[in-house]
């Protein structure tokens, strides 16, 4: 029975730092960009609303269908969407190869069998600051998986459920999301900076992750409970 969970980890004060300098730099690129491109899509609406108000002169009824179904609006913003996509994203992608986007958030990756609890941690092979050679856990595709396993009891030693963190190689690391509320400071948070992307389904709380690990350990022992049970029938 093999239970896994990801959590994400809190960047550090000095990653936090990096990323929201990145990340205002690229917005004041980017700003401009999207005011124009904003004209654009102004202009593209207008330019529909010309070619249908012809199609009025030439075909009636193509013309009362097409505003009976709201034909304008929903052309108009296909065409926008389009062109928004069309500008920006190739811009977006340019700027995080000029500027060397910044590492996302870290995941530690928790599994639970009836031999413990193991925590996985993936570095990219040679990354510096992470005190991992190429020769220590299992590396594959450039990248260096390092786990070690814990006992099911004694949590505390490894679940700091007040400072929502989790110790890895000695290191007590911060679990949470990577939000703009947490890398920006208010002053400069606005919703168009960039953020790191989450994962459906990941565990922000230790604390809830307590509690799965404890609900674990207590099926298996009702599990142990009933197998007992059926060698002494």
């Amino acid at each position: 029975m093999y239970e896994k969970y990801e959590l994400p980890i809190r960047f550090t004060e000095e990653q936090r730092k990096k990323y929201a300098e990145w990340g205002i730099k690229k917005g004041k690129v980017l700003m401009p960009m999207a005011a124009v491109t904003i004209g654009i899509d102004l202009l593209t609406v207008l330019w529909v609303v010309g070619r249908v108000w012809l199609i009025r002169e030439s075909d009636p009824i193509w013309f009362q269908i097409i505003c009976q179904n709201d034909g304008i609006g929903e052309i108009s913003s296909t065409i926008a969407i389009i062109l928004t996509f069309l500008i920006l994203k190739p811009i977006d992608l340019i700027l995080d190869k000029i500027w060397h986007r910044p590492e996302g958030t870290e995941w530690l990756e928790v599994g639970l069998t009836e031999n413990g609890v193991t925590v996985k941690r993936t570095y990219r092979a040679g990354d510096a600051g992470t005190g991992v050679d190429n020769a220590a856990g299992r590396s594959c595709c450039g990248e260096i998986t390092v786990f070690e396993t814990h006992p099911l009891i004694q949590m505390d030693e490894y679940l700091d459920t007040e400072k929502n963190a989790v110790r890895f190689q000695g290191v007590w690391l911060e679990i949470g999301e990577n939000t703009r509320e947490n890398i920006y400071t208010p002053q400069q948070q606005k919703h168009w900076l960039d953020q790191p992307e989450g994962k459906s389904g990941s565990i922000n709380s230790v604390q809830k992750l307590q509690k799965i690990i404890k609900g674990y350990a207590a099926a298996l022992e009702e599990k142990e409970k009933e197998r007992a049970w059926l060698v002494e029938q």
